[in-house]
Order: C-alpha cells, then structure tokens, then sequence
C-alpha cells in the first residue's frame, strides 16, 4: 500500500508543477489541477477524472482518525497503476512535442 500511495503522491505533485511551470493558474484542489492539464489537452476528460478522483487516496491512508476501508483500497490498487502510466505516458509526449499545447 506504501508504494501506492507514493505512486499517487507523486501523480499529483507532477500534475501540480506542470499546472504551474504551464500558468494555468492556481487550483485549490488536486483535482482540480487534473481537470486543469484536461482543459489544455495534455489528458483526456475521462483520464483526468480518474485521476481527480484517485487524488483522494492519500487522505485516505495517512489520515488515522478515518477507517481505512481496504476494499476501496483494493478498488484503487487495481485500477490505479494503470492510469498513473498513462498519465507518465502523456506528459512524456507533451515534454517531446507529441501534443499540441
């Protein structure tokens, strides 16, 4: 689960000084800093979406005074990695000029 939560951690810390190095402006959320690379079209809406919403997941480990709900974590680890690659994938080609921005 550390590995995971640190493959998200890293997920948004990317997405968040890509927003900033691009000036697209100051996002008050993790979610919304994925919403943000959408709207320039580094991520496809669904992409960003999934990742909005994996932004969660940190909150949900390192917080002890939540229940650690270990079949919405098995839910994540499942389908999570999956989306982290593809979100490396596309910033990989925005950073060799494969998209337009």
């Amino acid at each position: 689960m550390l590995h995971l939560w640190h493959g998200v951690q890293v997920t948004i810390d990317l997405a968040m000084s890509v927003r900033v190095r691009l000036g697209l402006g100051s996002s008050t959320t993790y979610a919304e800093a994925f919403r943000l690379l959408a709207t320039r079209g580094l991520l496809d809406q669904a992409l960003a979406e999934r990742l909005a919403a994996c932004g969660r997941f940190p909150q949900l480990v390192v917080h002890p005074y939540r229940r650690l709900d270990l079949r919405r974590v098995h839910a994540i680890a499942s389908s999570g990695p999956e989306d982290l690659r593809a979100f490396l994938v596309a910033l990989g080609q925005h950073a060799t000029g494969g998209h337009d921005e």
